[in-house]
């Protein structure tokens, strides 16, 4: 039980990273405008608030005035060590402090720091300001003040300067604009990176079936796993044709038992296929269960029920001469509709009509009722039923329903209201396929693995431009 929940556990994590993946993917240009707006404030901020620093130095020991005792090495050392210990201190002083700013006439004095050579007399003087001329007038004035101070604590003293930087032409540090864009260029992108963390976390879609039953309360019916179609109109994988392609195929025929199943055990016949929202992949699960049903030996009629984007003949790689439409206008017989594909028992038809218009929904009823008799099963692929009434007008012509989800696709909020304009009118859910699951799955203890992303397209429904979201 552990062991189940630990791989559950590093299922998820890895899902979530592939999600965030697929935002950094997505909003790619945002971390470019986050970097730049980055670069570019903390280079402006670093240009605004630069101040050269220049530093100057002096080097110097410190001897005993007394000559009787300038000669006697032994009490130089001891003098240097007392000199190594209180010459700090007297340098940070405040009476020294207000000395210089006497000796220079002004009330501002620059940071002053201060080294000593280990077991010597050398000192070195460090003055920092942003004046470089205020800077070396300081280490003048300490060199002039200090034997003055120093005489009450250690005694007479000499200084006798080794070296001398001069008053300093160039600052310390340079200003370093490329640094400063750069760090600004990694903060944006730290913060775009937390933002595609956050949109991951509260991401309100349906990732695995488990979300899918707790969102909806229906049996899944079978998880499809997402494949690969080379190029743009392509059409879509077909289970007959795309032969290595085992899981996406094996997943199909597992689904069509599992639907087969339900709608005999309610002797159904017509059933709707629908999807929340647009590029959920119903057109692909409609065409290769149709399929599936037609290898099967059943009669099947697929009806492409979605006028604003019709792809079902695109999908079976078939051309449409006769439609619906032309039928109701007199341009066509009846038999001319029904166009017998490449699959063996396996017809389709278009019924490219608004179906707001109850003469148009009248003739497609009084169509089906006939194709009852000469179909073992009919299939309706329909607009997304979340967007668009034609699904909610159609519900009253078939026996049952189902519902194509795509993983994290959708909002939970689009699915439940999708399946609640499919049922208002007492149409049955039979259940859910699970579609564009990425990685190895399992469906019923069968366990298949692809290397391949699925690319859905979204239709041109009037609504919005063409796009396409590949995976």
């Amino acid at each position: 039980m552990e062991e189940k929940q630990m791989n559950l556990q590093k299922i998820d994590l890895i899902f979530l990273m592939r999600i965030w993946l697929r935002y950094c993917r997505r909003f790619w240009a945002l971390a470019l405008v986050l970097a730049l707006l980055g670069s570019a404030a903390m280079g402006y901020t670093g240009y605004q608030t630069y101040t050269p620093v220049y530093e100057a130095s002096v080097s110097f020991t410190v001897q005993m005035a007394n000559p009787l005792y300038s000669g006697v090495k032994a009490y130089n050392n001891a003098m240097a060590k007392q000199l190594h210990a209180t010459f700090p201190y007297i340098l940070r002083s405040a009476i020294l402090r207000q000395r210089v700013a006497e000796h220079l006439g002004t009330d501002r004095i620059p940071e002053v720091d201060t080294s000593v050579l280990e077991n010597s007399n050398v000192f070195t003087i460090t003055a920092r300001d942003a004046d470089p001329q205020m800077a070396y007038q300081v280490l003048q004035a300490v060199v002039e003040v200090y034997p003055q101070i120093a005489d009450y604590v250690v005694g007479a003293t000499n200084l006798v300067v080794l070296d001398d930087s001069g008053v300093p032409t160039e600052p310390v540090r340079a200003l370093n604009l490329k640094e400063s864009m750069a760090l600004g260029a990694a903060a944006g992108l730290f913060v775009w990176a937390v933002c595609m963390f956050v949109l991951t976390l509260n991401r309100r879609t349906v990732h695995n079936e488990e979300e899918l039953k707790r969102t909806l309360n229906y049996p899944c019916l079978g998880i499809v796993p997402a494949t690969k179609v080379v190029g743009r109109g392509k059409g879509c994988p077909l289970i007959h044709t795309d032969k290595g392609k085992f899981g996406f195929s094996e997943s199909v025929r597992l689904l069509q038992m599992h639907v087969q199943k339900e709608m005999q055990r309610k002797n159904h016949k017509l059933l709707m296929i629908s999807g929340a929202t647009p590029g959920e992949g119903k057109t692909t699960v409609a065409v290769n269960l149709a399929i599936a049903f037609a290898k099967k030996g059943h009669r099947v009629l697929l009806v492409d029920c979605d006028m604003y984007n019709p792809s079902v003949f695109q999908a079976l790689k078939q051309e449409c001469s006769k439609t619906m439409r032309d039928y109701q206008v007199g341009n066509a017989e009846a038999t001319e509709i029904f166009v017998k594909t490449e699959v063996r028992h396996l017809y389709a038809m278009a019924a490219n009509v608004d179906f707001k218009d109850m003469e148009s929904k009248d003739l497609l009823q009084r169509i089906l009722k006939v194709c009852r008799s000469s179909f073992d099963y009919v299939i309706l692929d329909t607009p997304p039923c979340s967007l668009l009434v034609d699904a909610a007008e159609l519900s009253d012509l078939a026996d049952c329903a189902m519902m194509v989800i795509r993983q994290d696709y959708a909002s939970r909020s689009q699915i439940v209201e999708g399946v609640k304009l499919l049922t208002d009118n007492g149409l049955a859910l039979i259940g859910c396929a699970l579609n564009g699951v990425a990685g190895n799955l399992a469906v019923n203890g069968y366990r298949y693995g692809n290397g391949y992303g699925y690319g859905y397209g979204y239709g041109s429904y009037g609504y919005g431009s063409k796009k396409k979201d590949q995976e």
